[in-house]
Parts: structure tokens; sequence; C-alpha cells
């Protein structure tokens, strides 16, 4: 039994050959687009990582956008074509639990490192201005808080239960998320 290769000609060879350079030139410039370009616009004053970094987030939403509509208008010119799936042989257990071994190891790692920076950048600025709040402050007057009234008012709330600053904001995150999504991450 022999097979049949087929051998497309020179001309759709180049035309492909064409076509994949002008698609990775489009993704690489789109992604400097992305990354580059909105560190040149101005970033209101806010307390924000992409203000510390100078990086403005509406703008690049922006140029994303914009890039993800030009590559759908123009994909239609790819053609994906994939081969059907063969059957191999399974993964030994021993790789699977070597690599189950080494991403705990990473994520125990990096939960290592935030905890002894006292949490994640915004659950911090999150927990201080419900501290404030408990403490007799006025919203817009006494302090900034950039991200509206209900994810300050709902963990003061819950601290009518006797819960703490942090586990009342933890409770009223995992609510928030499941209402959301519908299950917990």
């Amino acid at each position: 039994m022999t097979s049949k290769t087929v051998v497309a000609a020179p001309s759709e060879q180049m035309r492909r050959r064409w076509t994949v350079a002008g698609w990775s030139a489009f993704v690489a410039s789109a992604l400097l687009a992305v990354f580059l370009v909105p560190q040149f616009v101005a970033v209101p004053p806010s307390i924000s990582d992409s203000y510390i970094f100078g990086y403005s987030n509406r703008t690049g939403i922006l140029i994303l956008s914009l890039c993800l509509v030009v590559g759908g208008f123009f994909s239609k010119q790819l053609s994906f074509k994939f081969r059907e799936a063969a059957r191999g042989d399974p993964i030994p257990r021993r790789i699977i639990w070597w690599w189950m071994i080494a991403f705990v190891s990473g994520g125990r790692g990096m939960y290592c490192v935030v905890r002894g920076m006292q949490g994640y950048a915004e659950s911090k600025y999150f927990i201080d201005r419900v501290k404030m709040l408990a403490q007799g402050g006025r919203i817009y007057q006494d302090f900034e808080f950039a991200y509206g009234a209900l994810f300050l008012y709902g963990p003061r709330i819950l601290m009518g239960f006797r819960l703490s600053v942090e586990l009342s904001y933890f409770c009223f995150g995992c609510c928030v998320w499941r209402e959301a999504y519908g299950s917990l991450p």
C-alpha cells in the first residue's frame, strides 16, 4: 500500500509563505502597539499600577480592539487545516506527577512571595479604605476610592456581623464573584 503525497504548486507555496509572513508581521506589530503606544499617552493621576508605570489602559484597549477587528476582517485569507488526532502512547503517570509537583511548588513559592509583601496590591488598597470608612472617614472627602461605593459599603455592612475587616472584604469578594460567575474560582 502506497500513500500519495499531494505537493502544492510553487505559486501556492509562495502565497502561503507570504500569508504567514504577513500575519506574523501583523501580530508582532499589534503586540508592539498594544504594549508600547499607551505608554506615550497621558494617564490621569490615580493610585493604580497603570498610573505608576505610565500605561493608559483606555488607549491599550482601543488599540487591542482595533487590531482584533482588523485581524478578524482579514482572517478569511487564512486557511487552517488540522491533522486528525492520532492515538499515541499515553503519558506515564510518573511524568504527570513530576509536573504536578513542579506546578504546586511554583504556586506555593509565589504565594509565599506575595504573602511576604502583605497581600496583593489592590486588596491592600480595598482593606485600608474599608478600615478608614469604619473609623468614620467619608468617602471622596476624607479619602479616595476609585471603584464605586458598593465595593466599599458591602464589606462595611458585613463588619456589622462581627467579622474583621479582612474577613468581611474576602467574604464580600466571594459573594460578588459567585454572583457574577456562578461558582468560586
